[in-house]
């Protein structure tokens, strides 16, 4: 295994997990968003 690969590697456990993280929170962010927009043309 060269040391090229081990750095790709490396990469991919580095940033698949923040990825995935930043996705969840943008998809609970926006989530949040739609309900409080919900909840206050409900409200009005």
């Amino acid at each position: 295994m060269n040391p090229n690969m081990l750095i790709r590697l490396l990469w991919l456990l580095i940033i698949v997990p923040i990825a995935v993280a930043f996705m969840v929170v943008v998809f609970v962010v926006a989530l949040m968003v739609a309900k409080y927009v919900a909840w206050r043309v409900d409200d009005s």
